[in-house]
């Protein structure tokens, strides 16, 4: 599970005084992959694009010495960190990724809006833009999880017409509207609601990575 970084480093560490990968929010959501069974990536970048490119090679060509099976890669990401994993999906082959999850996420801007243009602008997160769902893989497994209580209606007029249009093109995506929940939720929102989405979303996670009973995997 790739933890994906859609800010470059420079910029984060000059707000944040932290690297994102140093960050306990990171290193937390690390060590809850690494509690349901799965093996977590965070990493260092200064060109959020190409440094995650980068990273996706060097896991795939190293990956038996890092203890990785580079047939069973997802990524994940949240609030700003979504456009460009997305766009990392939409632009890789058929079957280079396992699954996505995504958690109050800024996605991709569809039918002429500029919802998260105009978010990335603000917030310089990465969003390479041009995005169509026809460019995502056909079979390729997507969570979203949705805060009810969002403070940017534009996250979520993205995100809704991302799982419409998901939906009529018959893809495989999964959401989860968090009724009661804020932007990231997931830090500052400890309910039993809060803790029972981050286990839908690891489940998802590992159902999809860890293969079904042909593979000779128990889930």
């Amino acid at each position: 599970v790739v933890l994906v970084a859609g800010y470059s480093d420079i910029g984060y560490e000059s707000v944040t005084g932290c690297r994102f990968k140093d960050m306990a929010m990171s290193t937390s959501w690390a060590r809850l992959v690494s509690s349901f069974g799965m093996v977590a990536v965070t990493y260092g970048n200064a060109r959020p694009a190409d440094d995650l490119d980068a990273l996706l090679r060097h896991i795939r060509e190293h990956a038996a010495e890092l203890g990785i099976d580079a047939d069973r890669l997802a990524l994940w990401a949240m609030s700003g960190n979504g456009a460009l994993a997305l766009a990392t999906l939409a632009a890789s082959p058929a079957g280079s990724f396992r699954c996505a999850v995504f958690s109050c996420a800024y996605l991709a801007d569809l039918d002429g809006a500029t919802d998260v243009a105009a978010a990335a602008s603000q917030w310089r997160f990465t969003y390479p833009g041009g995005f169509a769902v026809e460019s995502l893989p056909a079979d390729l497994p997507v969570f979203i999880a949705r805060a009810g209580q969002e403070q940017d209606p534009g996250l979520n007029r993205a995100a809704d017409r991302l799982v419409a249009a998901m939906l009529a093109a018959n893809r495989p995506v999964t959401c989860v509207n968090f009724t009661a929940a804020p932007h990231g939720f997931e830090l500052f929102h400890d309910t039993l609601e809060t803790r029972e989405v981050i286990r839908q979303m690891m489940r998802f996670a590992r159902f999809h990575l860890a293969g079904t009973a042909a593979d000779g995997v128990n889930v």
